[in-house]
């Protein structure tokens, strides 16, 4: 197998996309406003999480998780309902962001339903709800939606390796933080 066409198409399609899509919202006053508390609440909810390392979260957590990627969607949709003449709606870039939303919106209902009836295992419910996955998902979608990045297969790479890099960098981010001293005790009473 030859791995230079992989690292090629990395190189020349994958990275600049990736690069757009961190980039983008730093250029829309409009994605700035949506971007700006997502990635403020990530730090806060990071940091929370951080000190309190002993904590986990809970099927409530994950349903309010859902619930701000429920709030999200609304948000793009009064985007485009307040950017998009009602003729252009259905056409064209229009059409293809208001199929968007209504994936984002699905996705969020099945998040939201699952989680309030705890219709899946916990920990796969967990993982789905939680801050890092919500989040990166909704700054995917602003971007997509408002900054007009196709949607094409590079792009759903960039948006994996987006992904993979909150999640690294935040793990990272609350190994350096100093744990509360009850969450030490609690941590400590596990490892005994």
């Amino acid at each position: 197998m030859n791995w230079e066409i992989y690292l090629e198409y990395l190189k020349n399609e994958v990275v600049p996309r990736f690069s757009e899509i961190l980039i983008t919202p730093w250029m829309n006053k409009e994605t700035l406003w949506m971007v700006i508390p997502l990635i403020l609440i990530m730090f806060f909810i990071q940091a929370y999480y951080g000190r309190n390392k002993s904590e986990i979260i809970g099927w409530d957590t994950a349903f309010g998780n859902a619930v701000s990627l429920f709030w999200v969607s609304i948000f793009l949709f009064k985007f485009m309902i307040e950017n998009t003449s009602l003729m252009e709606l259905f056409e064209g870039r229009a059409l293809r962001s208001l199929i968007l939303i209504g994936i984002l919106f699905a996705w969020t209902l099945l998040l939201l339903v699952s989680d309030y009836f705890h219709a899946l295992p916990k920990r796969v419910a967990f993982l789905l709800s939680s801050d890092i996955p919500i989040n990166a998902t909704a700054y995917i979608f602003i971007v997509l939606i408002i900054g007009n990045i196709p949607l094409d297969i590079t792009t759903l790479l960039a948006g994996l390796f987006f992904l993979l890099g909150i999640a690294i960098f935040f793990r990272l981010f609350r190994a350096i933080i100093k744990p509360s001293e009850a969450a030490q005790r609690t941590l400590s009473k596990r490892h005994k």
